[in-house]
């Protein structure tokens, strides 16, 4: 019994065995039909990696341009998120910001899937009222300050008198900046009273540290340090506990700053790290805390740019990958004539339909394999090739590095496999029905008949005549000819016609061509004309392959240039000048308590661009990040500031 059981196991692939075997045969007994047709498999195979390859390799070039323009813009490193609640009309519960709080300081990182190289946790309460400390209540009014901790910036912080404050079971031990103890006079060692702004609540602090930054203009910073110097600082772990059971309802301002860890991101990585922002973001929007600063929108960027790039360079892969797959039917087809008695034979020994297809499968599968082989170096030096490439069949001398095999290119690929494997079963199937019986019959019968090859004809002209007419209205109604997704395929159905027209004309040609050869007495000539006259089908296939690979040809080559043509023309249209030079500026920020009257930049004058060769005309333009109010919230906007009487010549 168990004998039996094993061969049943090894008898499935003993069958594979031998069908790769005989496969093998057949390809070395014809090794030029066989070439060709592995030349042919390639090809697809080669463009469905390479369109998602160079879309995602250039998509994370424009990623990484579109991160370092951010970086400089917001002086913040270009994966930083900051999550920030301000107080509406109703209070938050102090229970919910310290849920919020935890979670940022035990789960962000395994909510990102990146380490985190520094967190800044932030909580300020509203402003509370400084006295004075006589006997155990308050006495006279220093001014007024709001109670804040601030976790992850001690790295930033100079202590010029003192210590860091800790949490003690003694009293609640606070820190307060250079500018408020000279302001109110407080030193080190003092005490106060904070109360609430009714005096409903009241603690009393011991200042234990006086502060300063170390460094105004680092990127590291929650805030302009200049906005915490009013606060009075406490422990985090106080903030959360005595303050929050002291002051109740009295959350002003909580933010979290996140620094992940700078990492090269991969093909298949934008995706997933903007669902994970996503995720978070929708976490602390329970506090509610909003997302104000993320990559989320050079991200949008970058997947859009992917996109553009996939349907455009798709638009010139997909007539060439289609021709190839019609080249693949054509001598799929002629193979399995080849073969015909030989299916014919088995199939009168019994030999199912079904079994006949996985031999074929087997088969075609063994193609795609040995096709894959080529197939994926090409498709990197192509990709690596096109990212090279400035314009149409101009190259850059600066090599650019290809980030590896994005999953849609492998997707991709395997799709093309499965479609070619059942373009090479639809002729084994069409070659299988007959047995001995009928197989000598006219192979006419196999084909498509008459009437459904002129339905299909008249088709192919109708979609062509309403694409044309698609055209015409466009001009008139719609300016954007990459609406309607006929006129895409517009030149592909005019080649396409022009073969069948063809040949439907050449057999009529050849025919008067005999009757003509037959007055003169050239016998050659006469045999040769009349086998073509008496078999015009044998050049069908040669001239429609024909038509359609000088179509095509012609198709890529207009469509790559436009495409060139129309980028280029966008960048024109957006940048508005051939070339811009962008000058940095030096800010000088008032310190110290300076008065302050806006920032001061030391500016090359403009007047020296008149001296700079090659340039004609030339304008001053400011670029600034500010923030408007639009309601009761803050926006982010750019300012644009235009030289309204150069920037005409301009």
């Amino acid at each position: 019994m168990s004998l039996l059981a094993n061969k049943s196991l090894k008898a499935p692939w003993h069958a594979i065995r031998l069908l790769l075997l005989a496969t093998w045969r057949r390809t070395i007994i014809a090794p030029a039909a066989n070439i060709a047709l592995l030349a042919a498999l390639t090809i697809p195979l080669a463009l469905s990696i390479t369109v998602p390859t160079y879309a995602d390799a250039a998509g994370l070039r424009i990623l990484n341009d579109e991160l370092a323009r951010q970086t400089r813009q917001s002086q913040r490193p270009a994966l930083a998120l900051l999550f920030r609640h301000v107080r509406g009309g109703q209070p938050v519960p102090w229970k919910t910001i310290i849920a919020a709080d935890n979670l940022m300081a035990n789960s962000a990182s395994a909510f990102l899937g990146l380490p985190l190289t520094n967190q800044t946790r932030h909580i300020r309460t509203t402003q509370m009222r400084l006295l004075s400390v006589d006997g155990q209540s308050g006495g006279a009014v220093l001014g007024s300050a709001a109670i804040g901790s601030l976790i992850g910036a001690d790295p930033l912080i100079r202590i010029l008198d003192g210590r860091l404050p800790q949490q003690t079971a003694g009293g609640v031990e606070v820190m307060i900046s250079r500018a408020t103890a000279n302001t109110i006079g407080l030193n080190v060692d003092d005490q106060i009273v904070v109360t609430s702004a009714n005096g409903s609540s009241s603690m009393r602090v011991t200042i234990v540290g006086i502060w300063q930054a170390y460094n105004e203009e680092d990127p590291a910073w929650l805030y302009d340090p200049t906005s915490l110097y009013e606060l009075i600082i406490v422990p985090h772990e106080t903030m959360l506990t005595e303050v929050a059971d002291t002051f109740e309802n009295s959350v002003a301002q909580a933010a979290w700053y996140l620094q992940p860890e700078l990492t090269a991101l991969g093909p298949g990585d934008i995706g997933q790290l903007e669902q994970r922002i996503r995720t978070l973001a929708q976490e602390l929007e329970k506090v509610p805390a909003k997302l104000e600063r993320s990559p989320l929108d050079s991200f949008a960027k970058a997947k859009k740019t992917i996109e553009e790039l996939t349907i455009r360079t798709g638009i010139i892969a997909a007539p060439i990958a289609l021709l190839a797959l019609f080249f693949v039917l054509q001598l799929a087809t002629i193979n399995y004539d080849r073969r015909r008695d030989e299916l014919a034979l088995l199939r009168s020994r019994g030999m199912s339909l079904v079994r006949i297809l996985f031999i074929g499968s087997v088969e075609w599968l063994s193609y795609v394999v040995i096709a894959c082989i080529p197939a994926i170096p090409l498709a990197i030096a192509a990709s690596t090739y096109m990212l090279r490439s400035e314009s149409f069949l101009r190259l850059s001398y600066t090599p650019v590095p290809l980030p590896g095999l994005p999953m849609t290119a492998l997707v991709g690929a395997g799709f093309i496999g499965i479609l070619i494997i059942l373009l090479g079963l639809r002729p084994l199937i069409l070659a299988s029905r007959r047995t001995l019986m009928d197989s000598g019959k006219s192979r006419r019968r196999d084909q498509l008949v008459a009437f459904l090859r002129v339905l299909f004809e008249v088709l192919v002209l109708a979609a062509v005549g309403y694409g044309f007419y698609q055209l015409t209205q466009s001009s008139t109604t719609n300016n954007d000819v990459f609406a309607t997704p006929l006129t895409l395929a517009l030149p592909v159905l005019m080649s396409l016609a022009m073969a069948l027209i063809a040949n439907r004309i050449l057999p009529l040609c050849f025919a008067l061509a005999e009757r003509i050869a037959r007055m003169s007495d050239r016998i050659w000539l006469i045999l040769a004309l009349q086998t073509i006259a008496r078999r015009p089908e044998r050049l069908q296939t040669t001239v429609l392959l024909l038509t359609l690979t000088l179509g095509v040809g012609g198709y890529v080559a207009s469509m790559a240039a436009t495409v060139d043509n129309a980028t280029i023309t966008g960048i024109s249209y957006r940048v508005g000048s051939d070339t811009h030079l962008i000058e940095t500026a030096i800010t000088q920020r008032p310190r110290d308590g300076e008065a302050i009257k806006g920032d001061k930049y030391l500016l090359t004058p403009i007047s020296i661009h008149r001296d700079l060769p090659g340039i004609r005309a030339y304008s001053a333009v400011g670029n600034y990040i500010t923030q408007i109010s639009v309601g009761s919230k803050p926006v982010e906007s750019n300012l644009v500031a235009i030289d309204r009487m150069s920037y005409l010549t301009v």
